[in-house]
């Protein structure tokens, strides 16, 4: 009686190994489920107000003004603008993340050189 307890008991433990495996073999990859690339976009000023201190991870707003103007406001003040070979692609990711306002707030990345231009990222990641 022993012996065949076990063989009867062991088909069973099989079954369960085997389904265990197999659900364990068939996961979905990883690399399905993945979120969509999300882009961190850098951008150039240029600093027009000399007497501005200007530091990394320093907020800032740029405000649209047209297709070729940007400014960079500091409390309420203009202290520069984003480089004009910038702004095209910068509206253009604006519109693509349904930025409707014509406010977008920045963060400095890289304090001003001796060229007086320095580089702001969104505060919010834009997507791909």
């Amino acid at each position: 009686m022993g012996l065949d307890f076990i063989r009867a008991k062991g088909d069973r433990f099989v079954q369960k190994r085997d389904e265990a495996r197999d659900e364990e073999l068939n996961n979905k990859d990883l690399l399905t489920e993945i979120r969509e690339d999300l882009v961190i976009a850098l951008f150039h000023c240029q600093l027009e107000d000399a007497f501005t201190t200007i530091e990394a991870g320093l907020p800032l707003i740029l405000r649209h003004v047209s297709n070729t103007d940007m400014h960079v406001l500091s409390r309420n003040r203009k202290i520069g603008f984003v480089l004009p070979g910038e702004v095209p692609a910068l509206i253009d990711a604006m519109r693509r993340n349904n930025h409707a306002s014509e406010f977008l707030s920045v963060l400095v990345v890289e304090p001003p050189g001796i060229d007086d231009t320095f580089t702001v990222k969104p505060k919010k990641r834009f997507a791909k």
